[in-house]
């Protein structure tokens, strides 16, 4: 507890709903002296019991957008709109929305007063103090009821004159580009027990398609489902072996071309702990098959090969990019087996990537970074300069910042930093970045850990990636990154995040503006904080997010969610 603590303890004594008791009975003027004493008493009582005053959070001093309504007990219309704005009020709070209605008694009556008068009339929702609303720089109105919908900032956005219902104060909502409550549904899909591993992606049409790893013992079964008219179709296998490397991060995927599919799998290659290769295959629509699986690199050298990013082209083409260990071999000459077991064990990791043909042959391949972060995930977008690759770098100080190069024109560009965080750490965070492209529109998050202090932030770029703007901060102190990122239809950007408590996750989702601005966010599920729940994955279709990632709270099971923004209460 700090002094922000303190000062949130006094918010919620003057800012309270007429159910909650108040234990101080002075008038408006005494009460403010009053208040102003207990806070100094609470301080200086914190203080000597040891609990030094820190600096405050940006969550801890974050306020909502606020629909302000003033109210009086003579007013028809305005007793005739509480009920709709206690159900509105509600909704917005269930859904975890940025925005809240609170009230204001338009008589300035004694407060004791007020709140007995806002019980009486069924108010559920908080009534602000007059001290607060003289510091908000309210001006009365001149008619009741009348509504003012303030920014965090305290800016007056809107002023609202007459009786409002939900469809009035949603339309409000639009027009400040503020999002609506959230609506999560959890789907019901054709996935049984002892599945994982799972992922969601959409096709050109919107279609979205879901692919997850099943079975049990030795044997591994990649399968996928397409979502038809709402409902998940009947599995369809891609592949199954007894010889995969199984990771809770670095897993299976699944692109769907125009008229083929693509799936990768990683497939153990020697003895080694982290001998693998990368397996890709491709789907012909005509004879409705899956071609033979190829190795996507062709060095030939037992390593880690993996943390695959794909996309779909035109033409049937396939665009891969992955982690390649081949330098992390030491040579026999420096006193080494090239099929040893060892974990980066001489050079360092790269980023490659190729582009493939119907058939699975190589169009092209390039190193894109000669070192990054050994086990973090990459992330492609298309962007309409061309594909981009984001990942985690690796500088010789270990500093471990993300990183964006481009194809343009047939060259790829030289790396540079979405943003320098500074975070040096001597190993690998298994956290990597993830990003989204919506023609020139880019957005990348991430997950940082400086000083020990875990954060998700978000950066966007109106020139295919060529520059970003300032990191926003998407969530921090309580997060362990596993981010992910989905432009929707709307041009706004969703981003995925897992928070923990002790031994319990919560799977977030956020909607932030084409600016980075928050506009909602909304809690998706409970999940364990465990890696063996892995990393959620999102996709969108038109404006809504589908969500998927495994609950291990008995066998595995995959989940899948979706997620509307813009939907009526």
């Amino acid at each position: 507890m700090n002094t922000v603590a303190v000062e949130a303890l006094i918010v919620h004594m003057e800012v309270r709903t007429p159910h909650e008791p108040s234990f101080i009975h002075k008038l408006p003027g005494q009460r403010k002296t009053v208040m102003r004493r207990f806070r100094y008493f609470l301080i200086i009582v914190m203080l000597f019991a040891g609990l030094a005053p820190s600096p405050a959070s940006s969550a801890e001093v974050t306020q909502k957008w606020r629909i302000v309504n003033y109210w009086s007990e003579w007013c028809a219309p305005c007793r005739k709109e509480i009920p709709i704005l206690n159900e509105f009020n509600a909704q917005l709070a269930s859904s975890g929305s940025n925005v809240t209605v609170v009230g204001v008694n338009f008589d300035e009556d004694p407060r004791d007063e007020t709140m007995a008068i806002a019980q009486r009339m069924g108010i559920e929702f908080p009534t602000l103090t007059m001290e607060r609303v003289k510091e908000l720089q309210l001006t009365p109105p001149n008619v009741l009821p009348t509504t003012y919908i303030l920014s965090p900032d305290n800016m007056l956005a809107a002023k609202l004159v007459g009786e409002q219902n939900r469809e009035s104060l949603l339309a409000q909502l639009d027009l400040l580009n503020l999002a609506r409550p959230a609506e999560v549904s959890m789907m019901s899909i054709p996935v049984g027990s002892h599945s994982s591993l799972s992922r969601v992606v959409t096709d050109s049409t919107g279609a979205v398609y879901l692919s997850w790893v099943s079975g049990q013992d030795e044997t591994s079964i990649l399968s996928y489902s397409k979502l038809l008219d709402g409902v998940w179709q009947a599995p369809q296998m891609i592949a199954r072996g007894d010889d995969w490397f199984v990771n809770w991060a670095d897993f299976p995927s699944l692109v769907v071309n125009e008229d083929s599919m693509a799936a990768h799998w990683l497939r153990m290659s020697a003895e080694g702990s982290y001998d693998y290769d990368v397996n890709a295959t491709f789907h012909d629509a005509a004879s409705n098959s899956w071609g033979e699986a190829i190795t996507v690199h062709k060095d030939g050298v037992n390593a880690e090969h993996g943390f695959v990013s794909m996309l779909p082209l035109s033409e049937g083409r396939t665009f891969i990019s992955w982690l390649d260990g081949r330098n992390t071999r030491m040579t026999t000459e420096q006193g080494a087996d090239a099929g040893g077991s060892g974990h980066s064990m001489g050079g360092a990791m790269t980023v490659r990537a190729g582009i493939f043909d119907r058939d699975g042959n190589t169009l092209q391949e390039w190193q894109l970074d000669e070192r990054a972060c050994d086990c973090c995930q990459t992330s492609a977008a298309l962007a309409a300069s061309g594909p981009v690759v984001v990942y985690r770098d690796r500088s010789d100080e270990e500093i471990r910042d993300n990183y964006i190069t481009r194809l343009i024109d047939g060259q790829w560009s030289e790396p540079m930093a979405v943003y320098h965080d500074g975070w040096q750490i001597a190993g690998c965070p298994v956290n990597g970045p993830a990003v989204t492209a919506q023609g020139e529109h880019v957005a990348v998050v991430w997950f940082s850990a400086k000083d020990d202090v875990p954060e998700v932030k978000l950066a966007v770029s109106n020139d295919s990636g060529a520059t970003f703007s300032a990191p926003i901060m998407v969530a921090e102190e309580t997060t362990n990154g596993r981010v992910g990122a989905a432009h929707l239809a709307s041009g706004n950007i969703a981003v995925s995040w897992v928070d923990t408590r002790d031994d319990s996750a919560q799977l977030m989702l956020a909607m932030h503006g084409a600016d980075g601005k928050l506009l909602d966010r909304v809690q998706v599920a409970e999940t364990q904080a465990s890696r063996r729940s892995g990393f959620p994955v999102i996709t969108s279709s038109g404006d809504d997010v589908y969500i998927t990632w495994t609950d291990i709270a008995g066998d595995a099971q995959v989940k899948v969610a979706r997620v509307r923004f813009q939907q009526l209460p």
